[in-house]
């Protein structure tokens, strides 16, 4: 098993995503020097079309305790130093701080393979994915994986 990336956030209302620490696996993984990256906001290594909003998911949170992916491993994407994304085995935890009120500890591990399943016009296919593109609801890519562009560029 894979060493997992650690990245810790404030939940201080007055520092909202702030990076308060992350372990050397998770500088590996976003290809970021761990200076790079604490002390900055966690849209740093947000895409952009999710970041935009992360803020307003973390507010969201504190006001109504509603822990929508909290507490359960799902799949995001992070983005990296260079700009790419990179899909990650999330779980993202709350820790109580008496100073802070709350802080968000986030375990994560690269994902080198994705299975889905895909539905097209009533055809079910199942995949075996590593290469992604994002897009927001007007099909306007905002983030790719490295892997797109190795695809186009060898064919």
């Amino acid at each position: 098993m894979d060493e997992l990336g650690i990245i810790v956030i404030s939940g201080n209302l007055n520092e909202i995503g702030k990076i308060l620490d992350v372990n050397l696996k998770f500088c590996q993984n976003f290809e970021f020097e761990k200076e790079d990256l604490v002390k900055n906001n966690v849209n740093k290594i947000v895409p952009f079309g999710i970041g935009q909003h992360h803020d307003r998911f973390i507010k969201n949170f504190l006001e109504t305790a509603n822990a929508r992916i909290l507490n359960k491993s799902k799949i995001l994407f992070g983005q990296t130093a260079n700009g790419f994304l990179i899909p990650l085995q999330n779980i993202i935890k709350t820790i109580p701080n008496l100073e802070e009120s709350i802080r968000f500890i986030a375990l994560m591990q690269k994902v080198r393979k994705t299975n889905f399943i895909y539905n097209a016009h009533s055809d079910v296919y199942k995949k075996s994915m590593t290469s992604f593109i994002l897009c927001d609801a007007n099909w306007y890519a905002f983030g790719i994986t490295k892997m797109v562009i190795i695809i186009i560029t060898t064919k």
